[in-house]
């Protein structure tokens, strides 16, 4: 069982002297459904698909995420996605049940707007520093259930808001590839941010900087050199770092061996897995796991 508040945008709202669609923003993103849920101990729900991108963050207690083969173990400041038709389960945890809020998003573009922002279609679970403003934005929400066409219009600016703040709790949280993102469609350089996009979808892969050049049907060092002017980075610590941010989800939030880790992340061997997260995190994988590092880690309710 779980106690919710939830609110979903009607399918039609009254306008004028008629009735219309509310309104969809540009960017093909807007606003569909969200709530509140205080769950009872071992609430569960699925296995089960939906036809909306849902997004949700953990604002106490704990649960359990089920999806793409992983369990991932989630606390307050955590957040996972589900995904259209992706089957998923999730469960609150039997001595500490969460409390999280949701955002429901419909538009043709939710996706590659997430994966802009660094949480790309393999990416359902994640860390950020604190869920306080995006809990302040949903409960806002529930001022504007009139189903009217300006309160549509009020509900798709929170969506966003919602999104912008998430971009930017998502980067600090994995640090320095983060600052590379940008979609390439206008702004700044088209070259970079395809070669950005493809290592974000294709990290887990054995991919080299040659392998990204080749791909993007360019010269190697051309590509290197138009990535570095426009982010700061070398294309290879751009990946290492999208590799290591990865990595740390994995270890943080699921049972996975150190080895799994490294292969899922991409990694050829798990030395050299350990040697580059030494050198990023400065502690081994091992001691960021056991949260000596970092309160993203502090004990879980399992």
């Amino acid at each position: 069982m779980e106690h919710a508040r939830v609110y979903t945008l009607p399918s039609v709202s009254p306008f004028a002297s008629g009735r219309t669609e509310p309104p969809t923003p540009a960017n093909g993103v807007s606003f569909a459904f969200c709530g509140i849920s205080q769950t009872e101990p071992g609430h569960d729900v699925g296995p089960a698909m939906r036809n909306r991108t849902i997004i949700h963050l953990v604002v106490s207690g704990g649960g359990e995420l089920h999806s793409q083969g992983a369990v991932f173990r989630l606390k307050a400041n955590d957040g996972f996605i589900i995904r259209p038709d992706s089957p998923v389960t999730y469960q609150a945890c039997a001595t500490d049940p969460w409390t999280y809020l949701w955002l429901g998003l419909g538009g043709t573009d939710v996706q590659r707007c997430l994966a802009g922002i660094g949480l790309p279609y393999d990416r359902n679970a994640f860390h950020i520093g604190d869920v306080s403003a995006f809990l302040a934005l949903i409960r806002s929400c529930f001022a504007y259930t009139s189903g009217s066409f300006a309160d549509g219009i009020k509900l798709n600016a929170i969506a966003l808001d919602f999104l912008h703040r998430l971009a930017l709790a998502v980067a600090a949280a994995d640090g320095a590839a983060a600052h590379a993102r940008f979609d390439g469609t206008g702004a700044g350089d088209a070259l970079a941010g395809a070669a950005a996009r493809y290592i974000t979808e294709h990290y887990a892969e054995p991919i080299n900087v040659g392998r990204v050049a080749e791909a993007l049907h360019t010269d190697r060092s051309h590509l290197s050199r138009r990535f570095k002017a426009a982010t700061g980075l070398t294309l290879k610590d751009y990946l290492d770092d999208i590799r290591i941010a990865r990595a740390c989800d994995l270890l943080g939030m699921t049972d996975m061996e150190v080895a799994q880790v490294a292969r899922a992340c991409g990694f050829s061997s798990l030395e050299v897995f350990s040697r580059k997260f030494k050198m990023v995190r400065s502690v081994s994988p091992a001691r960021f796991r056991s949260g000596q590092d970092t309160p993203m880690d502090a004990a879980r309710p399992w």
